[in-house]
């Protein structure tokens, strides 16, 4: 350590002035065991894809069982507008977000009017939502990430059967075309430990129900007992 270092006089005019408070969403923890999960959303916030400006909400839920208490997923994105490959709605991730958090399937069909996304995502902070949780790799790095959204339903029935954990997935190993077979094309040499990664960031597109950007989800938030700004 230079013994100088307590002399040196730090202009804290200058240092701040440009100070502003990290409010990032952070990174996820590894959970002991993939599976279903119950967990209170942590944080939320409106954005856009940065590929195509596809509207979407990013929420981080925190478990709440005993096992995993207090672990969070990485920021998961729930896109809430905008057309798949298939010309279907990406709303339907939104959709599934809110039949987790308690609404009926047929009643997120009802919906109707608008809503901007800055109030989607402050209505959901706080709320409790079931999720389906295994690992991502990426960099070799091992994050804990949601798959899906499920429903409560689903997620107590596993849990009374105790079959609502699984081993975590691992990250794949590649070790080179079988026996006299030649590798294809762009594929690495045979090392063993080659991690070909996990799924993109919000690859996993949740299933069923909606269409386009959702209508009128506050007033339908009310039976929730979700309050209205």
């Amino acid at each position: 350590m230079d013994k100088n270092a307590n002399d040196i006089v730090i202009d804290l005019g200058a240092a701040l002035k440009d100070y502003e408070q990290y409010d990032g969403l952070g990174s996820g923890d590894v959970f002991p065991k993939a599976g279903l999960y119950v967990a209170t959303i942590e944080k939320s916030r409106a954005t856009t894809a940065e590929k195509d400006g596809k509207p979407m909400i990013v929420v981080v839920p925190v478990a709440q069982d005993e096992d995993a208490r207090g672990l969070r997923t990485k920021p998961h994105n729930v896109l809430c507008g905008g057309l798949d490959k298939n010309n279907k709605s990406l709303g339907r991730q939104l959709g599934d977000l809110f039949v987790s958090l308690g609404m009926p399937s047929e009643e997120v069909k009802k919906i109707t009017g608008s809503a901007t996304l800055g109030q989607l995502a402050a209505q959901v902070i706080g709320k409790t939502v079931y999720i389906d949780v295994d690992s991502e790799f990426y960099e070799g790095k091992e994050q804990s990430a949601v798959v899906n959204f499920v429903t409560k339903e689903r997620y107590e029935t596993a849990k009374a059967a105790n079959a609502h954990r699984r081993p975590r997935r691992q990250p794949v190993q590649y070790t080179g075309a079988p026996q006299g077979v030649l590798p294809l094309a762009g594929m690495p040499s045979p090392v063993s430990g080659f991690n070909l990664g996990g799924p993109a960031n919000g690859a996993a597109a949740p299933a069923p129900v909606g269409a386009g950007m959702l209508a009128d989800p506050l007033k339908a938030f009310s039976g929730l007992g979700m309050r209205q700004q």
